[in-house]
């Protein structure tokens, strides 16, 4: 589950600070949003938990505006050492 996105201009082309958490590791990313067309975008993550396990983790998402919501689908790793391709949910916060 990832439990923050630290900019609220979403979705727009460009890069964010993500952290997530799962099974007791705690992942931090840099993700880029490649492309948009209007609530549907495209981009990928490059994770690492601080020691040995990383890669990078493309996915298409949409923006739930109602409800604050973004999902994330992944399809295809790169340079992966240790991460599995995964579905992901956000919810996004104005402040």
């Amino acid at each position: 589950m990832i439990k923050s996105i630290t900019q609220l201009t979403f979705p727009s082309v460009g890069f964010w600070t993500v952290e997530a958490h799962d099974s007791n590791t705690n992942w931090k990313a840099n993700m880029a949003i490649t492309s948009t067309d209007s609530l549907n975008f495209k981009g990928y993550f490059e994770w690492s938990d601080g020691a040995d396990r990383s890669g990078k983790e493309y996915f298409n998402g949409e923006f739930k505006s109602s409800e604050m919501e973004v999902l994330f689908i992944g399809y295809q790793l790169e340079n992966d050492k240790g991460i599995n391709i995964d579905n992901y949910r956000a919810s996004l916060s104005k402040n």
